[in-house]
């Protein structure tokens, strides 16, 4: 079994290979297993809040793309720990 550390970097792990070559059509769906469909992300302006999985990728990613069509995701470093507060990160 591994840490807590370890298995948030392996949830996520998915959405980061769509993000490699950022194919919409796969983003888009590592977003759906990864956001409940209720989920709240909060950004600054002018990406404001955004509800569920379809409302983040159409307001934060669609114009990204847009704007950058070879857009593409190379991780240096991935981290995840553990807060001195105990909340994970």
């Amino acid at each position: 079994m591994s840490d807590a550390a370890t298995r948030h970097k392996e949830f996520v792990a998915p959405l980061r290979a769509a993000m490699y070559d950022f194919e919409e059509k796969s983003v888009r769906a590592a977003l759906e297993k990864l956001l409940a469909p209720d989920a709240l992300t909060r950004f600054a302006f002018p990406l404001e809040d955004n509800k569920g999985a379809p409302e983040f990728y159409d307001n934060v990613y669609a114009p990204l793309f847009t704007a950058v069509p070879d857009l593409e995701r190379r991780d240096t470093i991935v981290i995840a720990g553990e807060t001195p507060q105990g909340a994970d990160w």
